[in-house]
């Protein structure tokens, strides 16, 4: 008898202990908050996940077991429609589920892995950080919080970075803004999940230092606080998103069609007359731009036309309006002090002084009342005279440098500056949040008529509820900027901010001018830049050109029937033609949280060959572009990937890639083209190249049909586009393309009847099986093709 009550006080002891050190849960209106044990999550003593929708849940880790209220500046206070889910606890986890998604706390460590609906893992949290730190004018915690990545996980978006990157996976990058780089939290993965990152501090994403492992760093936070998204698509996670931080209203039609501008229009008299020619000439155009500097003596950003130059700005707006434009201004966060704009800000306490080159200041955006006062100015000086559109110019914000990032934080923290909310070292990265916030308030107060539109120089999670654009700031001309724009815009739409552009031939163009050069005179090697700029722009969500040494306007590059004249006007005019798909797709950004233009691993996730492909994109559903970012001039063919839904394996599975090739129109080749090489040099070029592989033969049995070397014959599967007549050609391993095939024979027959065809008369969406039995030194692994509607327009 004394045995067993010896073994039953143990059992009760082993029970007690284990109740002790089992995490306790409570269920909530909007999911489970959960007390950890401190010793063991790395200092995390709660978590708190809140159930947002089927497809979205917030995860909350604090290091006090409180939470707190500060109402978040990017994601939207709004009543949600209820949504069912279950909580479940055993010994060692803590479950919560809705009918998509599941998050499965593992209560020892606090970590959480995310599941969707047929039990396949998403994410899994590796580990947290919250170190505290008690400030002269703050106190918050450093946090850190790492996920664990798959093998071949892609990770994109992080807002408009412009590196050139488009998988960040192996890569670390500084969250703040800068002239050059809208930054924006959020993260979108191959897997088919997005994290929207909820903290406004100097933040860095790092998968540099671990590539194994995805770490979100932020320098000022009351607690860890992040958003985890999934959906059955990409368009799904970002809808989303678009819940979570407020829809894209939909702007006028007039704001997708074609934008002029240039630094600058130094008078009425000169905007005008541009105007006008654009309606002679019959160029389509729905917009035209004044940028800086027409204050004149009035004072940086007075926002007061100076009458020398504009001496009837009302009166110019009426005929701008009356030749059928819509007319957009830039203005800035800060004036210079002289102004009256400074002077009532300065009484009522929002001016930051001497933080911008020449002694001005910027506005507190983050106060209502400021941002009154200064829509109060932009009323009764620019919108009250007819102005369509704002270009919001240096909203990162602007201070004396604000190209590089610590120069701007420099100015804005370590001078120990606050704003109403708190300190710039909390609030660092939401300047043109708050302020396009501001002007889109006040405008929508004022009028229903005129839908509100904004070109920000900056963006950040929810600016695309105000109505704004981002552009890529002040970039250089150079084709290698061109390239970085392509990626740089689509991870902005793949974090979720839907309308972006760049300035076309980009803003700083002196490099191409030589010295002594007439005022007018634009080089050929401008030309052809502004030409492959001005046409990627036209598959672009906003299609506007700027910048400055160069006039800007179509008939500065020459005359019509001019190679340059006549392609820009080309691209203008399919633009438009586009107008009805463009103007639908854009309701569908506001009806359905669409996004415009898309990256290929947005569109085809499962394809592991598009994770790195940053020089093509989707626009919509129907259009793939490839635009040509380097000089192409004389070069004849360019090779370019289209998607794998035309494209077979000998086994007959989709996956892979094929090459389409481009033929360069005439009216795009430089006047003086480089010579052919005759048929004897090219011979002599390939018989070289043969005597090398002989030399240095692969092996056949290793590398499969990866490869085909020596005398062999490849074979494989295609979908046609149109009917009429194909060539075949190879693509080298490499990246090379055979332009000419050598000894090659092609056979072809329909895949499901096995009956012969000729590449001369295919049909229309059919498949067909492709042989080619070639002799060539080498690794040619795919095909490539002309289809009938490129040699169409190639002789239009």
């Amino acid at each position: 008898m004394k045995k067993n009550r010896i073994i039953l006080v143990c059992f009760l002891c082993l029970v007690f202990v284990d109740s002790c050190n089992k995490a306790h849960y409570e269920k909530t209106e909007e999911g489970v908050k959960i007390t950890l044990n401190k010793s063991t999550t790395g200092g995390i003593q709660s978590l708190k996940l809140n159930v947002i929708s089927e497809n979205a849940m917030q995860v909350l880790a604090s290091a006090t077991g409180e939470f707190s209220n500060r109402k978040s500046l990017s994601v939207i206070d709004q009543d949600r429609d209820p949504v069912e889910f279950t909580v479940v606890q055993d010994a060692k986890t803590i479950t919560l589920s809705t009918s998509r998604i599941t998050a499965i706390v593992h209560t020892d460590e606090g970590l959480i892995e995310f599941f969707d609906k047929d039990k396949n893992s998403l994410l899994l949290e590796k580990q947290r950080k919250m170190e505290y730190v008690d400030a002269p004018l703050d106190q918050y915690y450093n946090i850190e919080q790492q996920f664990s990545l798959g093998e071949n996980e892609a990770i994109y978006g992080l807002g408009q970075i412009n590196n050139g990157v488009m998988n960040y996976r192996g890569h670390r990058e500084l969250l703040m803004q800068t002239n050059h780089h809208a930054v924006n939290p959020f993260i979108l993965s191959s897997k088919g999940y997005g994290i929207l990152w909820d903290n406004y501090s100097e933040t860095q994403f790092d998968n540099e230092t671990d590539i194994d492992n995805m770490v979100i760093r932020s320098e000022v936070a009351d607690e860890i606080n992040y958003y985890f998204i999934h959906a059955e698509t990409n368009d799904g996670i970002i809808a989303e998103y678009r819940k979570l931080s407020g829809h894209a209203p939909l702007f006028g039609k007039w704001a997708y069609g074609y934008w002029q501008s240039k630094e600058r229009y130094e008078s009425q008299e000169q905007i005008l007359s541009a105007a006008r020619e654009y309606r002679e000439r019959r160029i389509p155009i729905d917009n035209i731009i004044q940028d800086w500097e027409y204050w004149g003596e009035n004072g940086w950003n007075a926002m007061i036309f100076d009458k020398k130059f504009f001496p009837e700005p009302e009166e110019m707006i009426r005929e701008i309006h009356d030749l059928n434009y819509h007319y957009m201004i830039t203005i800035w966060p800060g004036s210079d002090k002289k102004t009256d704009i400074y002077k009532e800000i300065k009484a009522a306490g929002y001016a930051y002084d001497n933080i911008v080159a020449d002694g001005g200041f910027i506005c507190d955006m983050f106060s209502e009342e400021c941002g009154d006062i200064f829509w109060s100015h932009m009323k009764k000086n620019l919108f009250d005279l007819g102005v369509d559109a704002w270009w919001l110019d240096g909203t990162e914000p602007a201070v004396n440098n604000e190209f590089y990032p610590y120069c701007i934080k420099h100015e804005l923290i370590n001078n120990g500056l606050q704003n109403v909310l708190g300190t710039f070292r909390r609030y660092l990265n939401p300047f043109s949040l708050v302020e396009s916030g501001h002007i889109y308030r006040n405008q929508r107060a004022l009028t229903d008529q005129k839908r509100v539109f904004m070109l920000s120089r900056s963006g950040f999670t929810g600016q695309q509820r105000y109505g704004a654009a981002i552009w890529s700031g002040d970039i250089n001309s150079t084709w290698e900027v061109l390239q970085y724009q392509v990626p740089a815009g689509l991870n902005l739409c793949m974090s979720g901010l839907p309308y972006w552009t760049s300035d076309i031939g980009g803003f700083f163009a002196e490099e191409f001018l030589p010295e002594g050069a007439p005022q007018d005179y634009i080089p050929e090697g401008y030309k052809e830049l502004y030409v492959r700029w001005f046409q990627y722009g036209a598959f672009c969500p906003l299609f506007r050109s700027h910048g400055t040494f160069y006039p800007r306007e179509v008939w500065r590059f020459s005359e019509p029937g001019s190679w340059p004249y006549d392609a820009l006007l080309k691209a203008n005019n399919l633009r438009y033609r586009l107008f009805p798909y463009i103007y639908s797709l854009a309701w569908r950004v506001t009806n359905e949280g669409y996004t415009i233009m898309r990256g290929l691993p947005f569109v085809f996730p499962g394809d592991e060959q598009t994770h790195e492909i940053t020089d093509q994109f989707m626009f919509g559903d129907a259009f793939l572009v490839n635009p040509v970012l380097e000089s192409v001039m004389g070069k004849g063919i360019r090779p370019a990937p289209i998607p794998s839904s035309h494209y077979f394996n000998p086994q007959g599975e989709e996956g892979l890639l094929l090459v389409e090739s481009i033929e360069m129109e005439e009216d795009e080749k430089e006047p003086l083209e480089e010579e052919e090489p005759t048929e004897e040099e090219v011979d002599d070029s390939f018989m070289k190249d043969a005597e090398s592989a002989t030399e240095h033969p692969g092996n056949w049995e290793e590398w499969g049909e990866c490869f085909a070397m020596g005398c062999t014959k490849l074979s494989g599967q295609i979908l046609t586009k149109e009917a009429g007549a194909y060539e075949i050609y190879l693509n080298k391993f490499s990246g090379d393309v055979i332009l000419s095939p050598f000894n090659v024979e092609v056979t072809v027959e329909e895949l499901e009847t096995g009956e012969k065809a000729s590449l001369s008369s295919l049909k229309a969406q059919t498949k067909y099986k492709i042989v080619v039995d070639y002799c060539a030194e080498g690794d040619f692994n795919e095909f490539y093709w002309i289809t009938p509607n490129q040699r169409t327009h190639a002789t239009d």
